[in-house]
């Protein structure tokens, strides 16, 4: 399976734990269930593909900085938020 096709079925499991629509995840719009499905999507990229913030940031049309301060906040949210840890746990099983 390609990396293209890889993206996008792991965007499909990612939104449907947050119960968002799969077609805004590139969008500009930042329910709490986009920026959370955004942000285990960068992290997926960049841990389990090892791609560049870069390669990241050109496929979902975002600074670079806003990558990173995504994956920032990631850790946090692993701290502070039971949901969103335990989806982090299932994606990554």
């Amino acid at each position: 399976m390609n990396l293209h096709n890889e993206i996008l079925e792991h965007e499909k499991k990612v939104c449907d734990a947050f119960g968002c629509d799969v077609l805004e995840i590139r969008t500009k719009k930042r329910t709490d269930e986009l920026v959370f499905s955004r942000a285990l999507m960068y992290d997926f990229l960049r841990r389990k593909k090892r791609t560049s913030i870069p390669f990241i940031a050109r496929v979902y049309q975002r600074d670079i900085s806003t990558i990173k301060h995504s994956l920032e906040n990631l850790k946090n949210l692993l701290t502070t938020n039971e949901y969103v840890l335990e989806v982090y746990n299932k994606l990554n099983n």
